[in-house]
């Protein structure tokens, strides 16, 4: 079998490999001279798929490690007998947190509590279900529309009309389409968007076309009062500046731009092609990080004493399969802070099969240690840095871990990781956005360390 992919596809070889050879190649350059011979084709966002790219070729497996699909000719695939798989949900949860990002720093701003807005969320599918879900659990309260759902009779949701008049807070999740009945091009026009009610804050973190780009600059040139955060925008990588100078907050498309979610795109396109071939699919994350961490692990176990079996090994678990190091505490010393916690099992016979990845971790985090706290680091300054993110995070992993300190870390690491990731070179967007800084979040000059303790990284901060 041979697999045609986008070389910025992550894992291509430790998934596809055994199925057969893989060509990796730019993904805008993808052409028909290159699938003559190709079997499958696997793609993400900047490749068109459309029955003229594949005509006379053999591939009929099209698979887009992305969860929109804008970028395939759908009823053309169809009619060609080409099976298209994606990737719905693959970075539902970076989404999330960008949203999150943004009510918090708009509620900075403005000074107006984000807990106590009415949020509207249109669409609710994969990434509006878990913001509906991680709001609620927030104390947030949501209005939903989705009238694809509602027409199947599911109750819960309203008009979108009313979502404009009675919301403070307008999110949009929705997939872009052209035609139908809920067609979702300028599904924003200039007649809602002069019904945004006073204060109101529009996120749009979907796809730019939802939102007529060229009616909202409009309505803001005569609309002080409202507070808009975009990421998509209409003619991408092209931008409106005249647009983006009027907006509160402006991204250049990333707000589902994580290492998670394209792994687990990938997984779901490895799912989906095994599927198509009628095999089973062995693989998985979880598994090929066993695999890595084994592999990583060269000290041998430690031996067992008094006849202790490794019963409990499975009780302390460790990410490998991104740099910084996810802890999972050990249940058996519950009473103990974290570090502590983690020497207590490697000191314990009956967690031995976890020996070398506890002694590394336990290095790795008094390292963090002698770097933290940093100057003027105590709770009254990170208060003033960040009061609505210190507020909200230190609660929730105080919680997780029963260590404020740790808590307080994280908060500030997290703050400078964000900050990091808004000014990453994010190729033809990057001239654009040079100049671009999140106001409020950090004070001048502060120049944290380039640690980030990625606590929570796998039970999920926004799956509460």
């Amino acid at each position: 079998m041979h697999i045609v992919a986008d070389e910025n596809i992550p894992l291509l070889d430790a998934f596809f490999a055994p199925l057969g050879r893989i060509t990796r190649l730019p993904g805008r350059q993808i052409s028909h001279q290159d699938l003559t011979d190709a079997d499958a084709l696997l793609v993400r966002s900047v490749t068109r798929v459309d029955p003229q790219l594949l005509a006379g070729t053999p591939v009929r497996f099209v698979g887009t490690c992305t969860i929109g699909t804008d970028h395939l000719d759908l009823p053309g695939l169809a009619a060609a007998g080409v099976t298209v798989a994606s990737a719905p949900g693959c970075n539902a949860r970076g989404v999330v947190e960008y949203v999150l990002s943004c009510l918090l720093t708009l509620s900075e701003r403005t000074g107006q509590d984000w807990r106590t807005r009415r949020v509207g969320i249109v669409g609710v599918g994969e990434v509006g279900g878990r913001l509906v879900q991680t709001l609620t659990a927030l104390g947030v309260d949501c209005l939903l529309c989705d009238p694809p759902r509602a027409a199947l009779g599911e109750a819960g949701f309203a008009p979108l009309d009313q979502l404009l008049t009675e919301c403070d807070v307008i999110s949009c999740h929705v997939p872009l389409t052209r035609t139908g009945a809920d067609a979702t091009w300028h599904l924003l026009d200039a007649g809602r968007l002069v019904a945004l009610r006073p204060g109101a804050w529009l996120i749009n973190s979907s796809r730019g076309p939802v939102i007529d780009n060229h009616a909202l600059k409009a309505v803001l040139a005569e609309r002080a009062d409202l507070q808009v955060a975009l990421d998509v925008w209409e003619q991408e990588p092209q931008v409106d500046c005249a647009l983006l100078q009027r907006c509160a907050l402006g991204t250049p498309h990333i707000a589902g731009y994580s290492l998670d979610g394209k792994l687990r795109g990938t997984e779901q396109i490895y799912r989906a092609l095994c599927a198509s071939l009628g095999q089973s699919a062995p693989l998985s994350l979880d598994s090929l990080a066993l695999r890595r961490a084994e592999r990583s692990c060269s000290l041998p176990p430690a031996p067992r004493r008094n006849g202790c079996s490794n019963v409990h090994s499975d009780r302390f678990t460790m990410c490998a399969m991104t740099t910084p190091v996810f802890v999972q505490p050990c249940c058996r010393w519950p009473g103990k802070a974290p570090l502590r916690r983690l020497m207590h099992c490697a000191r314990d016979t009956r967690c031995a099969a976890n020996a070398p990845r506890l002694r590394c971790g336990i290095a790795k985090m008094k390292a963090r240690r002698r770097c933290w706290p940093p100057p003027d680091s105590g709770a009254e300054a990170r208060a003033r840095r960040h009061p609505l993110l210190f507020q909200l995070l230190t609660g929730l992993l105080d919680h997780l871990f029963g260590d404020g300190n740790l808590a307080s870390v994280f908060v500030d690491q997290m703050a400078a990781h964000a900050m990091g990731r808004m000014n990453q070179d994010v190729g033809t967007f990057t001239a654009r956005f040079q100049s671009m800084h999140i106001h409020g979040c950090l004070p001048s000059g502060w120049q944290p360390k380039a640690y980030w303790l990625q606590a929570g990284y796998g039970t999920g901060m926004t799956d509460l």
